[in-house]
């Protein structure tokens, strides 16, 4: 009976994270427009910015049990409004985002495909999602 005891632990458990997300725990956003506007700041590449946001919103966020997995999706959209490029990463980790490579280079590529493809001004929004938030949100409150 303790093996049916864990599966329907593990199955509650599971609804219970799909319920948070659902409600949105764990889901963050941001938009960039490009050319930016003139500021005093440092102007980042998008890929830096996009990185960067990445970077200090999973520092925020909570890893029970070491779960800091979370899902990336990009659009970008022209002057018009109207989608021209997107991309979907899932289940990467927090040190996909330091290491010189695969994901800077899947932004890039896809970054420079958008400018191309919808023009001078660019609208670049992205959501993250935090798995480790939403099962945060799903463990029962503690004394």
């Amino acid at each position: 009976m303790a093996s049916l005891g864990q599966w329907w632990r593990r199955r509650q458990t599971a609804r219970q994270i799909a319920q948070a997300r659902d409600r949105g725990v764990g889901l963050y956003t941001r938009a960039w427009e490009l050319p930016q506007a003139e500021s005093d700041e440092r102007e980042l590449s998008p890929v830096e910015s996009v990185l960067g946001w990445c970077r200090e919103t999973l520092g925020r966020c909570r890893r029970p049990w070491g779960i800091d997995y979370f899902d990336l999706t990009i659009a970008c959209s022209g002057p018009d409004a109207l989608p021209v490029r997107s991309a979907r990463f899932t289940r990467m980790r927090p040190i996909d985002l330091y290491q010189d490579g695969d994901i800077a280079a899947q932004i890039a590529a896809l970054l420079i495909g958008a400018a191309a493809a919808g023009g001078e001004q660019l609208r670049i929004a992205a959501s993250l999602f935090s798995w480790g938030d939403a099962t945060h949100a799903a463990l029962p409150a503690t004394a």
